[in-house]
């Protein structure tokens, strides 16, 4: 790899640490600084009271800002990122929570998440929890059909 991409690369690592940050101690200002004007945040999966997709630097703002009506802490932790080989401008990355929701549920959970930086800033940001384990901290529950003679029921 050249010089350039190691740089580029270090740089958009340098930026999802700041992420984390802003994140993990909800720090809007700090986020604000880090999103591109354009950013829009997807989470690919339907569950209340989240929404699927947050486009626009105020909006995303306001959707951080909201989450701790939910939870007392956020608390991601052991991230590997990693930078796709023919742009260093993808990332991918893993990462847990183990969080504490108002409820006072645990959640913990793993994540994949995929990230585009544009400008120097954080453009597109998808994330994958399992999202059985987010619903269940909700207080939701998953019941397999009761048709399926071979599934185990109840666990």
């Amino acid at each position: 790899m050249s010089d350039d991409v190691n740089s580029i690369i270090r740089d958009n690592k340098a930026l999802l640490e700041k992420w984390i940050e802003a994140t993990n101690n909800w720090d809007i200002g700090l986020m604000g600084e880090i999103l591109h004007p354009d950013a829009t945040i997807e989470l690919p999966w339907t569950i209340e009271p989240f929404p699927t997709k947050v486009s626009g630097y105020d909006n995303i703002l306001r959707f951080t800002a909201s989450v701790p009506d939910f939870a007392l802490s956020e608390n991601l932790h052991d991230f590997e990122v990693h930078a796709f080989a023919d742009d260093p401008n993808e990332l991918y990355m893993e990462f847990k929570s183990d969080m504490t929701l108002k409820s006072g549920r645990e959640y913990k959970n793993d994540y994949l998440a995929r990230m585009t930086i544009k400008d120097g800033k954080v453009f597109r940001f998808v994330e994958y929890p399992e999202p059985i384990r987010l619903l269940r901290a909700l207080g939701g529950s998953v019941n397999p059909p009761t048709d399926r003679p071979n599934i185990e029921h109840g666990a």
